[in-house]
């Protein structure tokens, strides 16, 4: 019979798997509109048309997808930090983002044991849930 997980394991494992959609949205919120407002400059519908700065400031996540977003970005940034943490990447990015082997497959193609590559995910999926404030363990 498999270990007991916390009630939050599988959450963060969708959360994971929609980091890609997320950062997609982030970056398209923050990349620069580069071409002119149509229409022209001057008064649009009754009032002054925004600047392109202030367009780009109040375009933002929602702040619990901001959350997620914060939370798996930090997790990945404390992962490469590690000795082994490009190894480590590939096994999320593999099982995750790519979304082409399972943990053995992976564990396999960094390679590393599957002992390994258990250890490896857990304390990334626990790294999320730390950076979300819901693991206390």
């Amino acid at each position: 019979m498999g270990k007991t997980r916390f009630k939050w394991w599988s959450y963060i494992r969708t959360v994971l798997y929609n980091y890609p959609k997320m950062r997609e949205a982030y970056n398209e919120l923050h990349r620069p509109q580069l071409s002119a407002p149509s229409g022209g400059l001057g008064v649009k519908n009754g009032g002054l048309t925004p600047r392109a700065t202030e367009t780009l400031a109040l375009r933002e996540l929602d702040p619990w997808e901001q959350s997620e977003y914060d939370a798996v970005t930090n997790a990945i940034a404390s992962c490469l930090r590690m000795p082994d943490g490009e190894a480590r990447y590939k096994l999320i990015d593999l099982m995750y983002w790519k979304r082409t082997h399972t943990m053995n497959g992976a564990a396999m193609q960094i390679p590393t044991s599957y002992k390994t590559a258990e250890r490896w995910h857990g304390h990334f999926i626990r790294s999320v849930a730390a950076n979300l404030g819901m693991y206390w363990g």
